[in-house]
């Protein structure tokens, strides 16, 4: 299983992305986000 993190800095699309997406369904583990790519390297 693939492990996503995703990187968007509007919280909206983040937020749509994040919930409207079956990540297991399709085969992901969704391990986290983040607001832009400073806070998403340290996470």
């Amino acid at each position: 299983m693939l492990k996503v993190f995703l990187v968007e800095d509007e919280v909206v699309m983040r937020n749509g992305i994040k919930n409207n997406i079956p990540w297991e369904q399709e085969g992901f583990e969704f391990a986290g986000e983040a607001s832009d790519g400073e806070l998403a390297i340290r996470l």
